[in-house]
């Protein structure tokens, strides 16, 4: 019985080892992905392969950050999708897009201009949502667009 004991704690203890060893080799492994994209982006140039290495690996990190509580999951999901479409191999960028996607989307959260009824807000993002269904900061610069032609026909 002793014996089956330290058998399945040891069982355990080498399932956690593994994993942690996995869980390195894959950290490894993405650094490595990154270097010889680099290295295939910059082949005669040391510097910006350096530069290239760093700036990817600050991207990933950032994308592995908790995310803004004001993201509903499911926004997080759809902004997130977008963005790794847009950029599958550049974690930098896919860090940029994240970034202004979460800026677009709290631009929508703002509250209704004070000039725009609620029926005229419906329309203008419903046309904005239409027009931009996965993408929170060109859904926002179009409600900005649509709010900035209510206003000049307003005037006329």
């Amino acid at each position: 019985m002793w014996l089956k004991n330290v058998q399945a704690l040891c069982g355990i203890a080498g399932l956690s080892i593994s994993l942690s060893v996995m869980s390195l080799y894959a950290q490894e492994s993405r650094d490595e992905v990154i270097k010889q994209q680099c290295a295939l982006k910059w082949p005669d140039n040391f510097q910006m392969q350096a530069y290239c290495v760093e700036e990817q690996v600050k991207g990933r990190e950032s994308l592995s950050r908790p995310v803004d509580p004001h993201v509903s999951p499911e926004e997080h999901a759809k902004l997130r999708a977008h963005c790794e479409k847009q950029w599958s191999g550049d974690f930098k960028m896919r860090a940029y897009c994240e970034e202004q996607q979460i800026s677009g989307l709290r631009e929508l959260q703002s509250p209704l201009p004070q000039d725009m009824t609620s029926k005229e807000f419906s329309i203008a993002m419903s046309h904005c949502t239409k027009e931009w269904p996965d993408d929170f900061k060109m859904r926002a610069y179009c409600l900005h667009q649509q709010t900035e032609a209510l206003r000049k026909l307003k005037r006329q």
